[in-house]
């Protein structure tokens, strides 16, 4: 994977790779090498997809980092046709004069909340953000990136510096919390006496991605810097419930629009679809007062094909990994 690499954080397991890029054909599945349309995807010297920004935030600048999985990485499309880029572009045609805003993408295929999360919490001090948008998506545990060594050495390597891991593949054991987050030997312990036997419930990862998005607001209500939440169009709603049941209705963006074609709901939609939800995304930030992004008399609302707030819970979706 030349775009990605294993990462020194325990938590995040995996990260795209600085100064790396990559080439590849998007084509339809089924259909014969060569057929599709060839795209290019750019990681900066930052760690973020696409042309970097300075680290240095200049003074007129309004710089918003944006967290997710691989619909804000935007597989198979180039880098100017992400959701971010399409976002950066529609908020600087309609920002307020003399304002001009940056839009960091560090998406990442297969990442869940507690991984996306913990990329945010990094970026509040070193990047110094006026905002973070935080896509919401899987309640799928946390994926590895294994390379020349075998599956056992590479979770075990996990297991030893990572304080969620055992929690994040079982839940409802006579597991001593304090331990598992403080002592490698304990995890090490849980992981090969107590894990094989043990049928991984998916609560444990909600009830992990519910505790990693209330420390990030904390840490980010503690600088000042705002929070929204995006989730994916693909579930229809706002996912994981458990997740949005403890957000400000007006600080979430539910992109369900009624009657539109299928592609609109793909998990990687194309650049058109793309470039959609970044116009969506731009005209709800804007609408925003208490965001600064347009000039006097703006007033917050819905823009049109979204909603805040979630959606009837009862729906039914399926997780999907993106």
């Amino acid at each position: 994977m030349p775009v990605h690499q294993l990462s020194d954080d325990p938590v995040l397991h995996y990260e795209l790779r600085p100064r790396s890029a990559l080439e590849s054909d998007a084509r339809p599945r089924g259909s014969e090498p060569g057929t599709g349309r060839r795209y290019r995807v750019t990681i900066n010297e930052h760690g973020a997809r696409g042309p970097a920004h300075p680290l240095r935030k200049a003074p007129d600048v309004f710089r918003i980092v944006f967290v997710g999985g691989s619909t804000l990485y935007g597989a198979g499309v180039d880098d100017d046709e992400t959701m971010a880029a399409s976002l950066e572009r529609a908020l600087n045609e309609r920002a307020a004069l003399g304002r001009r805003v940056e839009v960091w993408n560090f998406g990442t295929s297969a990442y869940n909340l507690l991984q996306v999360t913990r990329v945010a919490e990094r970026s509040l001090e070193r990047l110094d953000p006026d905002l973070v948008l935080v896509q919401l998506f899987n309640e799928n545990r946390r994926a590895f990136l294994v390379k020349d060594q075998a599956p056992q050495d590479a979770v075990l390597r996990f297991v030893h510096k990572d304080p969620y891991f055992v929690r994040e593949h079982a839940s409802a054991r006579p597991l001593n919390a304090a331990a598992l987050r403080w002592s490698a030997l304990y995890r090490s312990y849980a992981a090969l006496v107590i894990l094989p036997g043990v049928d991984v419930q998916p609560e444990s990862v909600v009830g992990l991605s519910v505790e990693a998005v209330a420390r990030l607001r904390a840490r980010a209500a503690a600088r000042s810097i705002p929070l929204r939440f995006i989730p994916i169009p693909a579930m229809r709603r706002c996912f994981p419930v458990a997740v949005c049941d403890d957000l400000p209705s007006e600080h979430v963006l539910v992109m369900n629009v009624p009657g539109r074609a299928p592609e609109f709901y793909e998990v990687h939609p194309p650049a058109p679809v793309l470039a959609e939800y970044g116009r969506i995304i731009a005209d709800w930030l804007v609408a925003d007062p208490s965001l600064g992004l347009a000039g006097p008399g703006a007033s917050m609302s819905a823009p049109t094909g979204a909603s805040t707030g979630a959606p009837d819970h009862e729906e039914k979706n399926q997780p999907r990994r993106n």
